[in-house]
């Protein structure tokens, strides 16, 4: 914060002149030097408001870049969020695909043991037939 600069010092008044001009021109004299002091009291506040106002914008504008920062980690860290999720996502479809070849795989088979078990009992329901017949064959010799 820059420090205000000093007060200007009121200039000594001139020497007063030998020869007495006169209440009128030393009234003028002093009306200029509270003129001056007035201006120069003005010019204190003015650089005293700046100053501040200057403090102020220095304030303003690291809360601003630090918004900005956080604004920008803030946007990096939804689009990593997005990138996983939308792996993710890839994930969970692959996964829902291969379980659904499973499920298919599954069921195929199981059709595949039926056919086996029935073409299973068939043939042994033939063979106990033909040793049956063999067996009534071979008391009738």
């Amino acid at each position: 914060m820059p420090m205000p600069s000093p007060r200007p010092e009121r200039p000594e008044p001139p020497a007063e002149p030998t020869t007495d001009t006169g209440p009128t021109e030393r009234s003028r004299i002093e009306a200029l030097h509270a003129e001056r002091d007035r201006r120069a009291d003005a010019l204190a506040a003015a650089e005293d408001e700046e100053a501040a106002a200057r403090a102020t914008q220095d304030t303003d504008e690291a809360t601003r870049d630090e918004a900005a920062t956080a604004r920008d980690d803030a946007r990096r860290r939804v689009a990593d969020l997005m990138a996983e999720l939308d792996a993710a996502r890839e994930e969970e479809r692959t996964a829902t695909a291969a379980a659904r070849d499973a499920e298919t795989a599954a069921k195929s088979s199981a059709r595949a043991v039926g056919v086996a078990a029935s073409r299973t009992a068939r043939a042994k329901a033939r063979l106990e037939e033909l040793d049956a017949q063999l067996s009534a064959t071979s008391h009738t010799e």
